[in-house]
């Protein structure tokens, strides 16, 4: 048996490409490390097979664990993006104290938490009533009176 057909190097072609994949990129080898690991196992049963055959069958082994691996691993990953909610939506509910009065139909900036929001409401508000926010547009709350 020659060295380049032995199992343990494809076993190391294995280990490299694992370790390649855990350094950052970000799914494209594992295909490629499963098919080397295959291919180990195949040349340890099938020490016969020369040095080509190994290469046709290393190519299907990885076009085949590639595929495999992002249509049932890789799909199913869920995604955050659209189930976060933004820093507006989080203030809904929240229930403060309005220093001045709000004129129907105005803005007034008021300071919560660590953040400037500008504050709307479609009725006038006394100042010093105590008020909840119950919709948001981006960094613009409105609120209504807490009866």
């Amino acid at each position: 048996m020659d060295w380049f057909t032995s199992p343990f190097v494809w076993f190391t072609a294995a280990v490299v490409l694992f370790i390649a994949e855990v350094l950052g990129a970000s799914g494209f080898l594992i295909g490629a490390g499963v098919a080397a690991l295959a291919m180990a196992v195949v040349t340890y049963f099938a020490s016969e097979l020369g040095l080509a055959m190994q290469i046709v069958l290393y190519a299907i082994f990885a076009v085949g664990a590639t595929l495999v691996y992002f249509k049932f691993f890789r799909a199913t990953q869920p995604s955050n993006e659209d189930t976060l909610p933004t820093r507006a939506d989080m203030m809904l509910g929240r229930r403060f104290k309005l220093e001045e009065k709000l004129a129907a139909g105005t803005e007034l900036r008021v300071q919560l938490g660590d953040a400037m929001w500008v504050v709307t409401s479609p009725l006038d508000i006394e100042g010093g009533s105590e008020v909840e926010v119950v919709d948001c547009d981006a960094m613009r709350l409105q609120v209504a009176t807490v009866s």
